[in-house]
């Protein structure tokens, strides 16, 4: 994928849910890809990891030369833009993904959606994915694409603050990525264990 910015999703969710985004986002100067792939077959591994059916990805170019020039105006818009993607994959109406698999394999008790996430390209091509909450408020959804956004901004700038980089140290990515969470007791974003569920904070 060459795209700075693209939205990647089941062949079974409409693309059009998506032209607006695109349309809004799109530039000269970002390439901004909507794409359909063949929903996956059976899958085993760590449930955090997998694939979400739909999949925001703000690549690490887009943080490059042109963000340093001029891509600050278009770095508002790309929030506002992923903020009115609310009610189409984490509102109320939106589709609730459930893995089916044995007892002693699948967390019935998931509280994190699979249906949507948002991905954030850092240096080396580490990933950083953006997990959010199945029950989550239009409010806390723009305060967590504020936060991530500008976390996914900073670590590819080399400006993280002394806390976030130590929580990232914390952790060991698992297949080059890290999974984060939004956590409103501090009003930050924080990894997040993919096998525990533990946050660190």
């Amino acid at each position: 994928m060459t795209s700075k910015i693209a939205i990647i999703h089941v062949s079974t969710v409409p693309s059009e849910m998506f032209e607006e985004f695109r349309k809004a986002t799109a530039s000269r100067e970002v390439d901004v890809e909507v794409l359909a792939i063949n929903p996956p077959g059976p899958m085993a591994g760590v449930e955090l990891l997998m694939p979400a059916f739909v999949t925001a990805f703000v690549a690490s170019a887009y943080f490059g030369g042109f963000f340093q020039e001029m891509g600050k105006d278009h770095y508002l818009l790309l929030k506002q833009q992923f903020k009115k993607l609310y009610s189409k994959v984490a509102g109320p109406d939106a589709p609730e993904v459930k893995l089916i698999g044995s007892r002693s394999k699948v967390n019935e008790a998931q509280p994190y959606s699979l249906y949507f996430s948002i991905v954030g390209e850092g240096p080396s091509g580490l990933r950083v994915k953006m997990l959010l909450k199945k029950q989550i408020s239009p409010t806390e959804y723009d305060q967590c694409v504020e936060l991530f956004l500008d976390l996914v901004r900073d670590l590819n700038a080399g400006a993280l603050s002394d806390a976030a980089r130590k929580r990232f140290e914390s952790i060991t990515p698992m297949g080059r990525t890290v999974l984060v969470v939004y956590d409103d007791t501090i009003d930050e974003i924080v990894p997040i264990d993919p096998r525990s569920g533990e946050l660190k904070r």
